[in-house]
């Protein structure tokens, strides 16, 4: 399955943002499509990661349980990413910004 011609990653959900060995994986659900009604879910994979800029505190790169992606733009080799994360137990939200360096960026639609 593919992306159709017209879509958004704006306001996708992040189920989960991680690092296994030397890539990071970001899994994200209700991506639009071209009719409202169309929603995909997919993976974006940088493989050979080589560096990760992030103005987020810690290494754990999915900062909540609730996250909501405002942009995302990638290329060949590089990730960028701006996420509203929202932690219920205190009632807060909070944004940081991603830009991960590597070999190679995959997109997978699920």
């Amino acid at each position: 399955m593919q992306l159709p011609e017209s879509y958004s990653f704006h306001e996708a959900s992040v189920d989960k943002f991680f690092r296994p060995d030397d890539c990071v994986r970001l899994e994200l659900s209700g991506i639009y499509g071209d009719d409202d009604d169309d929603r995909y879910a997919a993976v974006l994979e940088v493989s050979g990661v080589r560096l990760i800029e992030t103005d987020a505190v810690g290494s754990n790169l999915m900062a909540a349980e609730d996250g909501e992606v405002l942009t995302l733009e990638h290329g060949q080799n590089e990730l960028y990413v701006i996420i509203e994360w929202r932690n219920y137990s205190p009632n807060k939200t909070f944004i940081h910004a991603y830009r991960v360096h590597g070999e190679n960026v995959t997109v997978t639609v699920l």
